[in-house]
């Protein structure tokens, strides 16, 4: 049946995103990695604001702030916002999404309670993704990459494009498959949004 099939490959999909979760503990724990790498010179990259006797790369020089970096946050910040969006707005509907119905062909009252529960079990999951993103994106962005930590300027867009490449892997297949239409936008401009933060951070 056409829309169990769209189901399991949704779910396969959002396993997948789940991933996302394994990959930002690791972000979580990369700030101890940090001296390490530092030391080794595996964190240092040909940045024009590495301060070497600090080992930071510093936002300013002589107290004047990078214009290019200060838009590079407010990207990153405008990415984050809509990150944050998308998982509000999968863990708070009480029914799937519109493009949901239009797969399925069916209207959210006529599925059997088993299959409600489910679709509200993957829509959480991806939910949950998406808020840890935007979490610990958050804290990347408010702490070392205002402190210049070079590694930073790169997990942090990583973290969002791990979750972006699920997400639109996941509309993909539903519009191949069914005749639904997915919301693509807000996804494809939280990727641009990070890609231009990484590479005002680093000419910044």
């Amino acid at each position: 049946m056409l829309w169990l099939e769209t189901y399991r490959a949704m779910a396969k999909v959002y396993a997948y995103q789940l991933g996302c979760w394994v990959y930002n503990t690791a972000v979580a724990v990369a700030p101890f990695a940090a001296p390490f790498l530092t030391r080794s010179g595996i964190g240092r990259a040909s940045h024009p604001g590495w301060d070497r006797a600090s080992g930071h790369c510093s936002f300013a020089k002589d107290h004047a702030v990078s214009l290019l970096l200060s838009v590079a946050f407010i990207c990153h910040l405008l990415a984050i916002l809509t990150t944050l969006g998308f998982g509000l707005t999968y863990l708070l509907r009480r029914q799937f999404m519109p493009y949901h119905g239009v797969a399925l062909e069916r209207e959210w009252d006529a599925l059997p309670t088993a299959l409600q529960t489910l679709v509200w079990a993957l829509m959480r999951a991806v939910a949950g993704g998406a808020l840890a993103t935007a979490l610990l994106s958050t804290v990347i962005l408010l702490i070392p990459f205002r402190a210049g930590e070079v590694w930073a300027f790169w997990t942090l867009p990583a973290s969002t494009l791990v979750l972006a490449g699920g997400a639109l892997y996941a509309m993909r297949l539903v519009a191949t498959n069914t005749p639904a239409r997915p919301p693509y936008a807000p996804i494809m401009i939280a990727a641009a949004l990070v890609m231009i933060g990484l590479v005002l951070s680093l000419y910044g």
